[in-house]
């Protein structure tokens, strides 16, 4: 019943998407639907947004404390992995490093990827490795079947579905058979 439902949720979605895709320029609710039709390259550039984007974390989501307390309860998954030089685990969307930190103290190598450079200095700053990249871009470029596992917490609701994706079949191929 739950999975009918929620089954039945995502079609009537669709089908306001798509009613929401047909309004013209001239439809007075085209422009309260805008924001969410238009291309997010267009907010890109916004000269400070990487850092008002980290203070909005540092004060809404919870502090470095409390999202690594709650982040905790899946550390169990990536165990094994612990002081294995050959296992990898990239973190897409690593955003201030809780997650980053976390696996650093229990001695699992991991990489963070996100597209804001505020967050990748903090993690910098930490001692975490970070990159300033593309995910997508990054896991094309790894080695086919080369990472032990993939995170990504908190990301798929800034995602378009077909960008998702190509975010799934990148991680795929990278990632190990095991």
């Amino acid at each position: 019943l739950e999975r009918d439902s929620r089954i039945a949720n995502l079609l009537r979605e669709v089908r306001q998407l798509s009613v929401a895709s047909s309004l013209t320029p001239s439809s007075p609710n085209h422009a309260s639907l805008l924001p969410a039709l238009s291309n997010q390259a267009e907010y890109e550039d916004v000269p400070g947004m990487d850092r008002f984007y980290v203070e909005f974390e540092d004060n809404f989501r919870g502090s470095f404390e409390d999202i690594t307390a709650r982040l905790t309860v899946y550390l169990p998954y990536l165990m094994r992995f612990s002081n294995d030089a050959s296992a990898t685990v990239i973190d897409i969307g690593c955003g201030r490093g809780e997650w980053l930190r976390l696996l650093q103290q229990n001695a699992i190598q991991a990489v963070g990827i996100d597209m804001n450079s505020a967050m990748v200095d903090a993690c910098k700053e930490q001692g975490l490795t970070a990159y300033c990249l593309d995910a997508i871009a990054y896991l094309r470029q790894q080695p086919e079947a080369s990472l032990a596992a993939i995170t990504g917490f908190h990301i798929i609701e800034h995602l378009p579905f077909k960008l998702l994706l190509s975010l799934f079949d990148a991680a795929l191929r990278a990632l190990r058979p095991d």
